[in-house]
């Protein structure tokens, strides 16, 4: 056989050709994976440079935001400083107008003062005597049945629901509250006529007032609506404002114990109030009737304070101020209670009520009992007064039938009518010159001075 040469040359020449192929196969293999690698290098090159990259973006970031912190935070600095610098400002301003408000007082009550004084100095010199309080002249009466009519005045515009007085500098002077909003101190130093002297206004109807001292001065309690204003009397000025009632105060009344002053109200939400005229707060309410409170009294016994309500209930209640609670009832009026007055006989207590059932109820506060039932009023009764007299009490009552009775309380029997052109609302009594007077107050605005 023959061997073909050519054919083992071209074989050998193609092997040699796939081997040289193979090896640059391999070395192109090589040459990838080293360029993977460096890829995979600078990837990870480019990665730790965004890395860097970010971390610094964020330590730029922090420091802008500690720099915008520490801006905020100096200009929140600066704002407090002025808050502060400005609360100073007010507080001291505050204090400069409570001085000015205190040395504007101050001049006040010694303008008050000297006005006063040249006032009593020039009525000394006028030197009257009419009109002169002696603290030694007891108020008695002594012939009721001579009592008649010395004087008629009028400034009120209104009803007058109250009428009281007090003494100052040896002098008396009559207080007169109106539903006009006005209330009036008369003086009555003038022998010749009974003129007003000081007109307080106020802003709203004067239904009930009580008159007390403290401190050697002269004060008024006075019930406007719900609330109750106490005014010194010395020099004309309102002192403070009582509030705590809800409704309409009808009732007022004073007393002292243990050295303290107090005052007592009741009206239109049914309650009585006791307030403490040092710290000017309530500190005690009775509850108990169920209508408005319209008329108060106060008595003592065995040492004791008690009160005497009297109610559109138609009932009275008696309450022992110090120890704070209702001691009983006294059922028997057919209709409203608008007058309570106490009174003693042979030493014991007794009351008078005046109801819309046109009666005078006496009772017996020992034994809270009935005595007697006045008669005689042709309607509703509005008003009592006590009238004292050497052996014995009498009681004056005003009626819409447009008559003042007046009553014997030792034996409960009518003594004397007067006859009045208008509704008599209110009384007072009072030395003017020693004599003793009766003065009462008008739905028409007048008073009406009587004497023996």
């Amino acid at each position: 056989m023959e061997i073909n040469y050519d054919f083992e040359e071209k074989v050998s020449e193609q092997e040699e050709l796939i081997a040289k192929l193979k090896a640059e196969v391999s070395s192109r293999d090589d040459s990838i994976e080293y360029q993977k690698k460096v890829i995979q290098d600078k990837e990870e090159e480019l990665y730790n440079l965004k890395d860097e990259k970010g971390l610094c973006i964020n330590y730029l970031l922090l420091d802008y935001n500690q720099k915008e912190l520490e801006k905020v935070t100096l200009e929140n600095k600066k704002l407090k400083d002025e808050v502060s610098e400005l609360n100073d400002a007010i507080t001291y301003q505050k204090k400069l107008d409570e001085i000015n408000q205190q040395e504007l007082d101050d001049l006040n009550y010694e303008c008050s003062k000297l006005k006063s004084d040249r006032e009593l100095t020039q009525r000394q010199k006028r030197q009257r005597v009419y009109g002169k309080f002696d603290r030694s002249t007891e108020l008695i009466f002594k012939n009721i049945g001579k009592l008649c009519l010395q004087e008629t005045i009028k400034n009120h515009t209104d009803r007058i629901l109250a009428l009281s007085y007090f003494e100052k500098d040896g002098f008396v002077y009559l207080v007169s509250g109106s539903m006009d909003k006005h209330i009036n101190i008369w003086d009555e130093s003038d022998s010749k006529s009974v003129k007003v002297s000081t007109t307080l206004s106020r802003s709203a109807c004067v239904t009930s007032m009580t008159l007390f001292q403290k401190n050697d001065q002269q004060f008024i309690a006075i019930s406007l609506t719900s609330d109750i204003e106490v005014w010194n009397l010395e020099f004309h000025a309102l002192e403070y404002t009582l509030k705590g009632h809800i409704n309409d105060v009808y009732a007022l009344s004073n007393y002292k114990s243990n050295g303290k002053q107090f005052i007592i109200s009741g009206g239109d939400d049914t309650t009585i109030k006791l307030w403490d005229t040092d710290s000017k707060t309530c500190f005690q309410t009775f509850k108990g009737h169920s209508d408005t409170i319209y008329s108060l009294d106060i008595y003592q016994k065995d040492g004791k304070h008690f009160l005497v309500s009297g109610s559109s209930d138609k009932t009275v209640k008696l309450w022992n101020l110090d120890c704070k609670f209702l001691v009983t009832t006294l059922t028997g009026h057919s209709n409203w209670i608008e007058s309570v007055k106490v009174f003693l006989k042979k030493g014991n207590p007794y009351l008078a009520s005046g109801s819309y059932d046109n009666t005078i109820k006496i009772w017996n506060l020992t034994n809270f009992q009935l005595e007697a039932t006045l008669t005689g009023h042709r309607n509703i009764i509005v008003s009592l007064e006590l009238i004292p007299t050497n052996n014995k009490v009498f009681l004056a009552s005003g009626s819409y039938d447009n008559t003042i009775k007046l009553w014997d309380l030792e034996n409960f029997t009518l003594l004397k009518t007067l006859s009045v052109r208008s509704r008599p609302r209110s009384f007072t009594t009072l030395n003017i010159n020693n004599i003793p007077h009766l003065v009462s107050g008008h739905a028409n605005g007048t008073i009406m001075i009587w004497s023996e």
